[in-house]
């Protein structure tokens, strides 16, 4: 054990480095042969530590082989996992971070366990700063690191990163080697004085970087939400024009099916008014967007043995934009379609009901699930393998019902899913 701590005493900076750079790193997608890369950053790590210790030791040596480590820390970060150059800057800040929150905790409380009990301080003191290490460490990975866990990592300004990474360095490396490099002498309460503000400063650092990686995935948000608007706004305008054609198509058709007469056998006759029927798509609610959105759903139900039954108010929707309604109601409904479309043909059913109530615009949909839902935030998380591609469909509903200052809901019991928004009338 006395090997354990030798090596810790000798290298603890590495050591800590590393293992808070596992922490905030675990979760990022990895890179082909990572387990080939991640042994070539540890060799090089290793060997920078073997060859430093021949040098002198004073202020600028140590300051310089601190910078030297961080960096292998943020190469080895872009090598290992699948992350943009200014992202791996980030998350080697957050590690380096993390691990002086700790040191600095860890050097607190290592001065104070040693003013509560001086006469056996010493007998176990090297191990007091390992042990504490280990306790602030596991703290800080149950409570700090999760925050620094993302799907989207958008675009990071590189201004941004900059400045974060030169505030890291000044805070974090030159004042604290400058402190210890003039203090040697100095009272024990300066000591504890510029601790206890070294570590504030840390943490406000660390939850700054929280913020930065929050904004990230917020603007990514926005940015699939926006575009996904944009293509259900195209997708609006052709299937316009496609429900409006078929519906003259088959109106066509009916017309042929009369002039036959009794020159086609009767069974085949129905058969053929059957088929017309799917594709007649008629939909009346008072919205034409809605019209259209039905129409369409209606022809997809249909092939797929789904009932859909709706009583839409469709007039009261007149202060929803036209690509308002066509998100709102067609995510929804391809969320329901797609949520029943496996089960058993008895429970393929999906009702929508539009109606104004108490000054008030009720929107409620329910079908049947096949599985309990997974609720984060009272949005139910996609079964979808990638979730960096899936899920908007309900963040945009939830977006337009809150743009209008409604209140959305959704639950998932019984074996089935509900979904309720109200929005004031306009």
């Amino acid at each position: 054990m006395s090997t354990v701590i030798d090596l810790f005493e000798r290298h603890g900076y590495v050591l800590e480095l590393l293992a808070c750079v596992a922490a905030t790193t675990w979760k990022l997608e990895r890179q082909e042969r990572f387990a080939v890369r991640l042994t070539g950053i540890l060799l090089a790590e290793a060997c920078f530590t073997i060859v430093w210790e021949q040098m002198p030791h004073n202020l600028y040596t140590e300051s310089l082989r601190t910078f030297l480590l961080w960096s292998i820390a943020a190469v080895g970060i872009r090598l290992c996992f699948r992350i943009a150059a200014a992202w791996a800057v980030f998350y080697a800040t957050a590690a380096g971070t993390m691990q002086h929150i700790i040191y600095r905790g860890a050097k607190l409380l290592q001065n104070a366990v040693y003013h509560m009990d001086r006469q056996y301080y010493w007998a176990w003191s090297r191990w007091v700063y390992l042990g504490l290490f280990v306790l602030l460490f596991a703290v800080c990975c149950l409570t700090l690191t999760r925050r620094l866990h993302s799907r989207n990592l958008g675009t990071l300004p590189g201004r941004t990163m900059t400045f974060i990474m030169v505030g890291y360095q000044l805070s974090m490396n030159i004042f604290v080697n400058l402190f210890n490099a003039f203090s040697v002498d100095s009272a024990p309460r300066i000591f504890t004085v510029y601790s206890v503000y070294d570590e504030v400063t840390t943490i406000l650092l660390f939850f700054l970087l929280c913020e930065i990686l929050q904004r990230s995935d917020a603007e990514w948000d926005n940015m699939v939400l926006q575009q996904m608007m944009r293509q259900q706004r195209q997708q609006m305008e052709l299937s316009k024009e496609t429900v409006e054609l078929i519906n003259i198509k088959c109106h066509d058709i009916r017309k042929q099916l009369y002039t036959l007469g009794s020159r086609v056998p009767t069974e085949e006759l129905d058969e053929l008014k059957k088929a017309v029927d799917i594709y007649d798509s008629t939909v009346k609610t008072g919205n034409e967007t809605l019209d259209v959105l039905l129409a369409e759903r209606s022809i997809v139900c249909k092939g797929r043995g789904i009932q859909l039954d709706y009583i839409a108010d469709g007039a009261k929707l007149d202060f929803l934009k036209p690509g308002e309604v066509y998100s709102l109601f067609g995510n929804a409904l391809d969320n329901a379609i797609e949520a029943v479309t496996p089960l058993e043909p008895d429970r393929r059913y999906i009702g929508l009901q539009v109606r104004a109530e108490r000054g008030m615009l009720l929107i409620r949909m329910e079908n049947c699930a096949a599985e309990p839902l997974h609720f984060v935030d009272g949005l139910p998380q996609t079964t979808k393998g990638d979730a960096r591609w899936h899920g908007f469909g309900v963040k945009s509903i939830r977006r337009i019902v809150q743009q209008h200052g409604g209140t959305l809901t959704m639950q998932a019991q019984d074996g089935m899913f509900r979904l309720v928004a109200l929005l004031p009338l306009k």
